[in-house]
């Protein structure tokens, strides 16, 4: 008998759960979502004979650790590094096991992924992409904060449900703070004013291709019809930077109020990157898997909550920038709810 397996020349696979807020520990979404499922996929290309690298990690300057911090009275990178331990020890102890699991904040990975999400930026306002947009935050004086991310909460301006930071679970929609209905401070801190600040953001200027891309992909409609129903009412927009100190600073010229690059947009990016970086490490060929001289297929996961960051910025950036492949698919993933309510 002819063992065709034996005979195959075997194909190269890198596999990349969303990377989760370090807030808390793993909830059943996560587990049941990406991780069980790029780990099923993952032991069956095994199975086939091919070669299947499974990475991922924490996404630590989400605004949701500050959040935790702040309940915990611990320090970001306290809060950050704890609960990245702790969803580390959860995947392991559900028989999940990734090949690496990356905290960009320990000294091995948090300056290449400093850097890598600088020269996306860089790379996007060569590229003629970017632009700098007037918005009024809600500020407050008296603890020196603006009400950005977690801290923000309001009313979806498009189907009216109830929200925190700038984008809604129930419709998909992504906006600008300005654009809440009702909003105000998650925290009694005292009174608010509205600012305006200068911040980036990205344009996309090939839409057309992202929409190819999107229908070569398998994308289902329903995800497409998110990132289409948003250029179309909002144009091919997507944040960049914020006010802020908890992230990658960024120095929006001639804005005085200090900035962070935004994790829902360039964050996804750098962390595919670093992903790709550290499988040229584990696989010895020093390149990274993203290359366009790599031959290995990439596959990122994410839930429909995110797919205008990862379709509209993670994958349009990437083809706008044309520097590194863009995953060649996504593994898509839906709520699950209990009861009536998401868990």
């Amino acid at each position: 008998m002819v063992d065709f397996l034996s005979e195959r020349t075997p194909r190269h696979y890198l596999l990349i759960p969303v990377m989760p807020t370090p807030n808390g520990r793993l909830h059943l979404g996560h587990v049941a979502g990406p991780f069980l499922k790029m780990d099923i996929l993952a032991r069956h290309l095994r199975r086939g004979g091919d070669n299947a690298w499974l990475i991922s990690g924490t996404d630590p300057h989400d605004s949701f650790v500050l959040l935790k911090a702040h309940q915990t009275n611990q320090t970001p990178e306290q809060t950050a590094n704890h609960f990245h331990d702790l969803i580390f020890n959860d995947l392991r102890s559900l028989d999940i096991l990734p090949d690496a699991f990356i905290n960009p904040l320990q000294p091995e990975w948090s300056e290449r992924y400093t850097l890598l999400s600088i020269d996306t930026v860089n790379s996007l306002i060569k590229k003629g992409v970017t632009e700098i947009r007037r918005e009024r935050f809600l500020y407050c004086p008296a603890s020196d904060r603006y009400i950005v991310g977690c801290w923000l909460i309001g009313r979806c301006p498009a189907c009216g449900s109830d929200v925190c930071g700038y984008f809604c679970e129930e419709c998909n929609s992504h906006f600008r703070p300005e654009m809440l209905e009702d909003s105000y401070s998650r925290l009694n801190e005292g009174a608010l004013e509205w600012r305006e600040v200068r911040c980036l953001y990205l344009r996309l200027s090939a839409t057309e291709l992202l929409f190819s891309r999107m229908a070569a992909m398998g994308l289902p409609d329903e995800f497409q019809q998110i990132v289409r129903q948003h250029i179309a009412t909002q144009g091919a927009l997507i944040r960049l930077t914020q006010p802020g100190k908890w992230g990658v600073p960024w120095l929006v010229p001639n804005e005085p109020v200090p900035q962070v690059i935004f994790t829902y947009a360039v964050a996804i990016i750098s962390l595919w990157l670093v992903c790709g970086e550290a499988y040229g490490h584990l696989t010895g060929t020093g390149i990274n898997a993203f290359s366009q001289s790599s031959k290995v297929t990439t596959i990122a996961s994410f839930g429909i909550d995110n797919a205008l960051p990862f379709l509209l910025s993670g994958l349009g950036a990437n083809l706008e920038l044309g520097t590194f492949n863009p995953p060649d698919y996504f593994l898509l993933n839906y709520f699950y709810y209990l009861e009536g309510a998401k868990f």
